[in-house]
């Protein structure tokens, strides 16, 4: 078996599904797209599907191209190549145990895990559900060349787990999703309202009587004019 196609699963021959995406139009809540720049990229040979519901390696993909994305058709803004990659194959199986090739992608590439939103490779838990697609286990692959892209707006696209016979698109998303942020931390209260508290500050001038709002001035009127200030 080649390095890179393992599979799991035994049920062969079944008829192609009505495939769940985890993110299709329709199916799932609006998504939130991680912020930020980052990396998204699967080994040349893994296959993304075009908006003509035709797969195409990621290797073959031009600037241009419509893919299937978590939305509407979108256009391929970016593809580059990037050599001597560290990479991570992702084994899958279907929900109900069909069986499926794996894939090969960065350590940083986010897909769509239900339940938890987009999370990288490097994350990804045994029994993490992605779309049809349930994870079986993960291993270290070689060093070799990934391919970076961008896609229009939506910023996601499908790769292809399942077989060929019966292919299960995974969602995946174009950037590296952000890290959590520790929370701000809340403003200072503002100082009470009041006035501030002032002692006489020597002759000739008034300040404010400790422990009180009451002017000093007003203390020495009231003793001279009999309480009438």
């Amino acid at each position: 078996m080649p390095q890179g196609k393992g599979t799991y699963g035994s049920k062969k021959g079944r008829p192609p599904k009505k495939m769940r995406t985890g993110g299709m139009a329709g199916s799932q809540p609006t998504l939130i797209p991680p912020k930020g720049p980052g990396t998204s990229c699967p080994r040349p040979e893994e296959e993304i599907l075009l908006s003509n519901n035709k797969w195409i390696q990621a290797g073959d993909l031009k600037i241009g191209d419509q893919v299937v994305t978590s939305k509407e058709i979108q256009t391929v803004t970016r593809v580059d190549r990037i050599e001597e990659q560290e990479r991570c194959e992702v084994f899958f199986e279907g929900l109900e145990g069909e069986e499926s090739n794996s894939i090969v992608t960065s350590y940083s590439h986010p897909y769509y895990v239900e339940g938890k939103g987009f999370t990288e490779v490097s994350d990804l838990k045994i029994g993490d559900i992605i779309g049809s697609l349930i994870v079986k286990a993960k291993k270290a692959f070689d060093l070799g060349p990934v391919i970076s892209l961008s896609v229009d707006i939506a910023e996601t696209y499908m790769l292809r787990a399942g077989t060929e016979n019966n292919p299960m698109p995974a969602l995946s998303h174009n950037k590296t999703p952000t890290r959590p942020r520790h929370p701000k931390k809340p403003p200072t209260p503002p100082a009470r309202v009041g006035g501030p508290k002032r002692e006489n500050l020597g002759r000739g001038r008034v300040g404010m009587k400790a422990g009180s709002k009451v002017p000093m001035y007003q203390d020495l009127v009231k003793k001279k004019y009999g309480g009438k200030v």
